[in-house]
């Protein structure tokens, strides 16, 4: 520290770079022509705190309805609080504190829908770097299908179902005829734009 012959303030800058808590000493000598004498020592404690983080969670895909649960939070410091915010209502709250709640999916679009979850940490009034991870939430599905008759003879009878479905639904089925689930061998596809479906 530099030594200060008058009587304004003299300020000092102290920069530490290990998190923990220090002991700063300050101590007055009167310069000359005075005494040269040394006052009473002053401590000062000064607390470091670490800097918080949250560690990478994967983003994810869920179907409406479902009942989701995701992965706590966890960084290197100890009691870390983790803030976050939701941008897209999927069922979950859009903030809160802590880890995120069980939610039960909503989407009630044809498109998927993606929610962008920012999370950041603080520990002691620190805060960290945020982090944020995507879960989408499909739509349900919507299949538009039609047949060409609802009646044929049991001798050579070809049903024939349509898909209609909007472009891009890539649906997929499975066919039950009553009680009996058909083979895949009993439904052949045609091509797009417009696919067939015979049996």
């Amino acid at each position: 520290m530099t030594a200060n012959n008058t009587d304004a303030p003299l300020t000092a800058n102290i920069s530490v770079v290990a998190v923990g808590n220090y002991v700063a000493i300050k101590g007055v000598k009167d310069g000359p022509p005075i005494s040269g004498c040394l006052s009473t020592p002053q401590r000062f404690t000064i607390t470091v705190q670490p800097t918080p983080g949250v560690n990478r969670i994967s983003d994810t895909t869920v179907c409406p309805n479902a009942t989701v649960t995701l992965p706590a939070f966890s960084g290197p410091a100890a009691a870390t609080v983790y803030n976050w915010t939701v941008d897209q209502q999927i069922g979950l709250p859009l903030s809160g504190t802590g880890n995120l709640p069980a939610f039960v999916a909503v989407n009630p679009t044809l498109s998927p829908v993606t929610a962008n979850i920012t999370v950041t940490p603080v520990v002691n009034g620190c805060q960290g770097l945020a982090m944020t991870m995507k879960v989408t939430v499909s739509p349900t599905p919507a299949p538009a299908l039609s047949i060409n008759t609802a009646a044929q003879c049991l001798d050579g009878n070809s049903f024939i179902f349509t898909d209609r479905s909007a472009a891009g639904s890539n649906l997929t089925y499975a066919w039950i005829s009553g009680m009996v689930q058909l083979r895949p061998g009993n439904i052949r596809r045609t091509a797009t734009p417009n696919p067939e479906y015979i049996r």
